[in-house]
């Protein structure tokens, strides 16, 4: 899978060129120099600010690149991901902006891609993790126990960013949202072009909101409907009128047993879909497991 230019999901380095080399003019960084590619200071879990110390010792290094990159809250809670959706890639960037969906920046990797109630969060792709040079010195090492568990993570990190930015117009918008370095260059990023349809309802809270807005508007010109009848009847022109009195018996009966039934429909359509999209995850799940241990 390729994820930057000639960047390949691996056991080793991805890729053989450094996708923040602009021109073969580009300078590039020393090996003592990588460590100012991470954050300048991070919280510790005493909530002390805590800077990179002198050292460039790669246990050092890997430890903040690992809190950079964890997962562990995800990994208490990944047996029951499927309830909420399907073992799928992301949708690239265009595609969540016409989901109506506002990127926020957001620097854990537990919150990447998580999204609710027209907002995604997605966490910026560090620079770190396009210098091969890093990769080779500290991702790739075999000398700290830490460096597979932080190599996967990274691997997984970038494949989602293979899926987000998968067209020209992907690459633009995460340009303009600062979610890849200024440097990276779109012919160093190309990744082959996926296109999909869009479905009404992406969650289950807009299918009761659509549904349960037009009940409630309905309601609405159903009370007034009663309000003028309770004022016809009131009148000495309508107040023998037998058919107006029938109309407005069957109309009293109708808005009492109408909206409930409507509500009842709109209940049974959402088990019916929601047991349907569980039957339909349950073996897409199956189905891709299948595929990739058999990758």
């Amino acid at each position: 899978m390729t994820v930057c230019g000639e960047f390949h999901l691996s056991e080793g380095i991805p890729g053989s060129v450094t996708a923040l080399q602009q021109h073969r003019s580009a300078v590039r960084l020393g090996k003592t120099d990588l460590p100012s590619l991470l954050p300048a200071s991070r919280r510790t879990e005493d909530d002390d600010l805590e800077c990179l110390a002198a050292t460039h010792q790669p246990t050092g290094i890997l430890e903040w690149v690992n809190e950079e990159l964890n997962v562990d809250r995800l990994k208490d809670i990944h047996d029951w991901l499927w309830i909420v959706g399907r073992p799928m890639p992301p949708r690239s960037l265009h595609y969540q902006r016409l989901l109506n969906r506002e990127v926020i920046i957001m620097e854990k990797l537990d919150m990447h891609l998580v999204w609710i109630n027209g907002r995604i969060f997605i966490k910026p792709l560090p620079r770190y993790l396009l210098e091969q040079s890093f990769w080779g010195k500290y991702l790739c090492s075999h000398e700290v126990p830490l460096t597979s568990i932080v190599h996967d993570r990274a691997l997984g990190f970038l494949f989602s960013y293979a899926v987000l930015i998968m067209h020209e117009s992907d690459f633009h918008i995460a340009k303009e949202l600062h979610l890849i370095p200024e440097k990276v260059q779109w012919p160093a990023w190309r990744v082959k072009p996926l296109c999909g349809y869009t479905s009404r309802w992406n969650q289950y809270g807009s299918f009761f909101y659509d549904n349960f807005v037009l009940l409630a508007s309905s309601t609405v010109y159903i009370a007034v409907v009663l309000t003028a009848m309770q004022v016809g009847l009131a009148t000495e022109a309508l107040q023998g009128n037998k058919a107006f009195q029938s109309a407005s018996y069957g109309f009293t009966v109708f808005s009492i047993v109408g909206p409930l039934a409507a509500a009842v429909l709109v209940i049974v359509v959402f088990c019916y879909l929601f047991i349907g999209n569980w039957v339909a995850t349950r073996h897409y799940s199956r189905e891709r497991l299948k595929r990739i241990q058999g990758r």
